[in-house]
């Protein structure tokens, strides 16, 4: 199945003042598969509060449309349902604080939250197996440490705790893990 899309992009940073920056960012799609344009926004603001520590908040939505094989392994009644309803719809938040310590070891930290609607969910309970029109919530904090040798060999760290649940039942989010450890060198 063909379709057609359009989409455009604008995006600005704006220097306030020396110390602190806004992005601003918008999307704007027509997909025929969807009865209205998805407008989709991105802003960010950065403060650098001494030449070695900054602050970020972000604040994003994007959406993703359902695949072509997540349709085609749907029973023929929702696969109908499917191509009528908006895709996947997606809200981020995060504050995120860096620092330097020094030019080979930086240290961060940061609390996000995502929300997302329109979801297609496996529930194995359910005689079609499908929820349509499922919602989630995840909450995270994060941090990391990062180490860069003079060979330009780098190492980092991260610790991150997660809390995710389906909205219709309260159900534990499908493979997020709770605790996360990362190591990458």
């Amino acid at each position: 199945e063909s379709f057609t899309r359009h989409a455009f992009y604008i995006q600005d940073f704006w220097r306030v003042r020396p110390d602190l920056t806004l992005h601003l960012a918008l999307r704007h799609e027509a997909d025929e598969r969807y009865k209205d344009d998805l407008l989709v926004p991105r802003l960010g603001m950065v403060y650098q509060y001494t030449p070695n520590t900054t602050f970020k908040l972000t604040y994003g939505e994007s959406f993703r449309a359902h695949t072509a094989f997540e349709i085609s392994t749907l029973p023929t009644v929702l696969r109908q349902l499917i191509t009528e309803e908006p895709p996947e719809q997606v809200k981020q938040w995060e504050a995120r604080i860096e620092h330097e310590f020094s030019s080979s070891l930086r240290v961060d930290a940061s609390l996000y939250r995502v929300e997302a609607t329109d979801q297609l969910r496996y529930v194995y309970t359910l005689p079609t197996k499908f929820l349509l029109g499922e919602s989630s919530t995840l909450n995270g904090i994060e941090t990391s440490l990062l180490w860069r040798a003079q060979d330009g060999s780098r190492l980092r760290a991260s610790v991150s705790l997660l809390d995710g649940e389906y909205g219709s039942d309260g159900a534990p989010l499908f493979n997020s893990p709770e605790q996360m450890l990362k190591l990458n060198y």
